[in-house]
């Protein structure tokens, strides 16, 4: 989840420095067994889901993750995936908030619980 470049969130020195609201959802509001989706762009203007997964852990800060394959991850959460049986537009997702997303949208929610409920365990 972006640029750890300021640390761990928990530490109250550095929280000011995270004021964007994806941030406060990451830190705060995510809870365990919540579901998530793995998003990408279709046909232009659609969303589809790539995978769902439900979070596993709170917060984590891991300083070894400051480049995985270019991308600074040490804000991070464990989460269990799930793939989609295939590939379908999901409404609801919407264009903002990154490639993962929270579940704001009833309709999206709904189709991500079907997806966790008949999708199958994506290998490590």
């Amino acid at each position: 989840m972006g640029s750890g470049e300021y640390g761990d969130y928990r530490k109250s020195e550095n929280k000011d420095k995270y004021e964007h609201r994806e941030y406060q959802q990451f830190f705060n509001e995510a809870a365990n067994g919540e579901l998530v989706v793995l998003k990408r762009a279709c046909d232009g203007t659609k969303w589809e889901a790539v995978a769902v997964g439900m979070i596993t852990s709170e917060y984590l800060y891991v300083p070894a993750f400051n480049d995985v394959e270019g991308f600074d991850l040490r804000h991070c959460r464990q989460v269990k995936w799930k793939e989609p049986s295939h590939m379908k537009s999901v409404r609801g997702l919407g264009r903002s908030g990154g490639t993962i997303c929270h579940l704001n949208d009833p309709q999206a929610g709904e189709t991500a619980k079907q997806i966790w409920k008949e999708g199958t365990w994506k290998k490590p």
